[in-house]
């Protein structure tokens, strides 16, 4: 165990693990030259109660099959590049951590995986959790906020969030591409400057239960070239503007989603489809047994307020 221990200013990194085992508490990796802290060829790290900043690289880089468990309001900020990078089919598990003001990314994963609780990430210069390559991201009772990209941004990766905070990132809440498989339940998307919730390139998954989708500025649900199953059912999209069409929804180039019983009102559009537009699609929009509330849209050009 490494206990109370300032690792600062060294040449290359704070601590460096390879096929070992480390526990560190209220540590503090603190400007080095590369990152605060390396694991790697199955290395294995427990992080509580400390400090990971203002490394002149990343903050923790965790590849080869590499495992971390960070707890106990540690906080990794401003380092150079990016809060943590997770490579090669390692695991990063986060309880009670902050992630925030990093140069670039958050989270940065690429076959790999996250699985984190109560965590903030939040104030990074690109995404805020960005995944690739077969990767996974598990996040439960989170805030992915005021990132200068997207909040999450996702290739390839399945995404399952809970209880979650997607607001003010300058791009989308959350855009998932390339085969993503998404699964979103009671989670705010809020207040992004480009879309709530943007999905393109065959992904599919469910946005059910108790979903906010509202005041994004370009669409509250995107939909593209994802003909896949993709259920949409039983949240609210309300006041989105979008600067073209679709307001709320804007569905497009051979999407086929199914939304149901869902609250879409008070969305605009520039041009049309306020509520909902479908451009060479065939999406299912409510059923005799699910029917949609879909009232107050409307386009500023005149050209279908509802659709």
């Amino acid at each position: 165990m490494i206990r109370r221990t300032k690792s600062t200013e060294n040449g290359r990194y704070g601590y460096s693990g390879r096929q070992s085992r480390v526990t560190i508490e209220q540590g503090v990796l603190h400007k080095n030259t590369w990152s605060g802290l390396r694991l790697h060829n199955d290395a294995h790290a427990n992080v509580y109660d400390s400090e990971v900043n203002e490394n002149v690289s990343n903050g923790m880089f965790i590849d080869q099959q590499s495992t971390i468990e960070i707890d106990q309001k540690t906080k990794i900020l401003d380092n150079d590049r990016s809060g943590i990078v997770a490579y090669d089919r390692s695991e990063v598990t986060l309880k009670k951590v902050t992630i925030e003001d990093n140069t670039n990314y958050g989270v940065s994963l690429r076959q790999s995986k996250l699985t984190a609780e109560e965590v903030s990430v939040s104030n990074n210069g690109r995404d805020g959790i960005r995944a690739r390559d077969a990767s996974s991201i598990v996040l439960n009772k989170g805030f992915v906020n005021e990132n200068s990209r997207n909040g999450i941004s996702a290739s390839e990766t399945t995404v399952k969030l809970k209880d979650v905070e997607l607001n003010e990132n300058l791009w989308a809440g959350m855009y998932a591409k390339e085969r993503s498989t998404i699964e979103v339940t009671k989670t705010d998307v809020i207040d992004n400057l480009g879309r709530g919730i943007d999905l393109e390139d065959n992904t599919k998954g469910t946005i059910k239960e108790d979903v906010v989708v509202a005041y994004n500025l370009d669409s509250g649900i995107a939909v593209n070239k994802s003909p896949g199953n993709i259920l949409i059912e039983d949240i609210g999209v309300y006041k989105n503007f979008s600067p073209d069409m679709g307001g709320g929804f804007v569905i497009w180039d051979d999407s086929n989603p199914q939304i149901l019983d869902n609250k879409i009102f008070s969305n605009t559009a520039f041009s049309s489809g306020g509520g909902i537009s479908v451009t060479d699609s065939q999406a299912t929009i409510g059923s005799i047994a699910k029917p949609n509330t879909i009232e107050k849209n409307r386009s500023m050009q005149g050209a279908g307020g509802g659709f």
